[in-house]
């Protein structure tokens, strides 16, 4: 009688953990060295959630496993801010950002993230998503970009990749109407 209402118990919460590993911020690691760095240079972002905007990893790219997008909360308030402002809205950057990026008068959004494939392989990437007929995400442009490390976008203008808080090193987003595609350009 035991092991049945434990199998029961298990199979009607296993939905519930499934449910849970959804949607869960990428978690952050701040390596000690080399000390000179700036922390956004050491750092390593992990993909922790198993979906994006509601939609399952594997269909963002049917190799992944786990997938997040970076945001704020997971990085220390302390590391944050300087002098009291938030260093962020200072350099102008941010994780995710709304826009009609292809000019076609649909919503569309920008977001960068961290993923680990079914090889348990780890990599950074740029993400546009658009509304369907049904008023959901899905996935419009991929771009992988390296190791799980910080990544950002303009927070306005022009959308712009950054690799880090206070750096020149950028790629601009392109749309190209004549091929009806994105291209990023550095």
């Amino acid at each position: 009688m035991v092991k049945k209402s434990l199998f029961f118990l298990i199979l009607f919460l296993l939905p519930f953990e499934i449910y849970a590993q959804g949607e869960k911020p990428a978690q952050l690691r701040i390596f000690e060295e080399p000390k000179s760095k700036e922390w956004w240079f050491r750092t390593e972002f992990l993909a922790a959630g198993s979906s994006i905007r509601e939609i399952p990893a594997h269909e963002i790219d049917p190799t992944w496993h786990y997938a997040s997008e970076l945001t704020k909360d997971a990085i220390p308030k302390k590391l944050l801010l300087r002098d009291g402002a938030d260093l962020m809205n200072e350099t102008e950057i941010t994780f995710s950002r709304s826009g009609d990026f292809n000019n076609d008068g649909i919503d569309d959004l920008a977001l960068v993230g961290v993923y680990e494939d079914c090889n348990l392989q780890t990599g950074r990437f740029f993400l546009i998503l658009t509304k369907n007929k049904l008023n959901k995400w899905e996935v419009s442009f991929l771009r992988l970009l390296g190791e799980p490390k910080f990544l950002a976008i303009s927070a306005s203008g022009p959308l712009k990749i950054s690799f880090c808080m206070e750096c020149e090193e950028t790629f601009h987003l392109l749309w190209s109407s004549e091929k009806n595609e994105y291209t990023l350009k550095p």
